[in-house]
């Protein structure tokens, strides 16, 4: 039944004037999965400018180089890309967000996760902001591109999303065993 009812939802979106000569012919169930697809992409937008809220603020600073993001390229298969944050912008280790460049996507909104690696620290820098630095591995796609147009002294304008998942409470535990590879 969910099979059935995101294919619907799957045409509305990639082939709409099918959708529309066919309007009367989509089942009841294909509706809500259409609404329900369409609410999330306008709450993932909402939460977007949300958190990016210097880029889009109109009143604002118009230099908003404070929220971009440097790139450092540290071997032929590692990036570390560093980001300041306001210092209201929390997260906790193990958590993830997904990461927008505008100017080095293909689609400007296209996202990738990422998964932080820094702590958030009590005290925000002077300035009052807050640091987050990625550590990428260069692979195919996205991360060679952005390998290819870092360099020194650029800045870029990325966009957050997140942050998601929660790191797992290890606390009352008196043997933890973590395995990684």
């Amino acid at each position: 039944m969910l099979s059935v009812a995101s294919e619907f939802s799957f045409i509305g979106i990639r082939r709409p004037r099918l959708l529309m000569h066919n309007c009367r012919s989509v089942p009841y169930y294909g509706w809500p999965s259409m609404v329900m697809w369409g609410l999330e992409r306008f709450l993932r937008l909402v939460r977007l400018v949300v958190y990016n809220f210097s880029y889009f603020n109109p009143f604002g600073p118009k230099s908003t180089k404070t929220q971009d993001a440097t790139v450092d390229v540290l071997t032929e298969s590692v990036l570390r890309v560093t980001i300041h944050r306001p210092s209201y912008f929390h997260w906790r280790p193990g958590q993830s967000v997904f990461l927008s460049f505008p100017s080095v996507n293909a689609y400007p909104l296209q996202a990738h996760p990422f998964t932080i690696a820094t702590i958030d620290e009590a005290g925000a820098t002077s300035s009052g902001e807050k640091k987050l630095i990625f550590i990428f591995r260069v692979r195919n796609g996205f991360t060679k591109k952005l390998m290819h147009v870092a360099s020194p002294d650029a800045t870029y304008k990325v966009f957050i999303n997140g942050p998601y998942s929660s790191p797992p409470v290890l606390v009352g535990y008196n043997t933890v065993i973590l395995i990684a590879g």
